[in-house]
């Protein structure tokens, strides 16, 4: 019966050790500024690898150079400055933003619309900050230059041209959404499986293997948006 205990005793010592190390991952935390918002990351794991910050930080600043309006040397900053008629090529990025806008703009009949980009610096949501509030003139003046389908695209949306000078892209709507979907696919690359990504309030989880025992649990997809 001694043995019997000693071995009970050695087992559940075993197996505490085992959930510690196991079981109760620790927490990784990166966080940070990005296309004037910012960006928080979160990964349960026991992997160290001290150049995963300078590997999203560079990612990011991909994206930034892509599609940021506070960055006056971005690509979207280059073609809001385009003048009317003037085909502009656009990277793969920027081409699948621009899709997958058209389709959201179709489906939700014009409610999501990346040419509202004169309204929300009118408003003082943008790159340029007004000292009031705008007037209604003010406000029927920049609607002339709002619809997505003032823009027209060419040999499957990897080229694009205005049909004004003054129309004016912002892509805040779904370029943060874009931004975790790449941060997310850059973890599951790296291997982490366990983690939140979030910009701006936009969010995407990862979700770990089946069969590891969890107090909380996401189901039904390998990653949950």
């Amino acid at each position: 019966m001694r043995i019997l205990r000693y071995f009970s005793i050695f087992f559940v010592l075993g197996y505490a050790a085992w959930y510690f190390y196991a079981g109760d991952k620790p927490y990784q935390s990166i966080s940070g500024q990005t296309m004037g918002t910012y960006y928080n990351v979160k990964i349960r794991t026991r992997k160290e690898d001290n150049m995963l910050p300078q590997k999203i930080r560079q990612r990011l600043d991909e994206l930034n150079r892509e599609m940021s309006v506070f960055d006056s040397e971005s690509e979207i900053s280059r073609l809001n400055n385009a003048k009317a008629g003037e085909w502009i090529d656009l990277s793969p990025e920027m081409s699948k933003v621009m899709k997958d806008s058209a389709k959201i703009w179709r489906l939700s009949g014009g409610a999501f619309d990346p040419t509202v980009g004169r309204l929300v610096d009118l408003w003082g949501f943008g790159a340029s900050v007004p000292k009031k509030a705008p007037s209604e003139a003010e406000i029927k003046e920049v609607l002339k230059y709002t619809g997505f389908d003032k823009l027209k695209f060419a040999d499957g949306y990897s080229r694009v041209k205005k049909s004004n000078d003054n129309i004016y892209i912002n892509l805040s709507a779904i370029a943060k959404g874009y931004g975790v979907d790449r941060i997310a696919k850059l973890l599951e690359d790296e291997g982490y499986t366990d983690f939140v990504v979030e910009i701006g309030g936009e969010g995407v989880a990862g979700i770990v293997p089946e069969g590891i025992s969890r107090v909380f649990r996401m189901q039904g997809a390998k990653r949950v948006v």
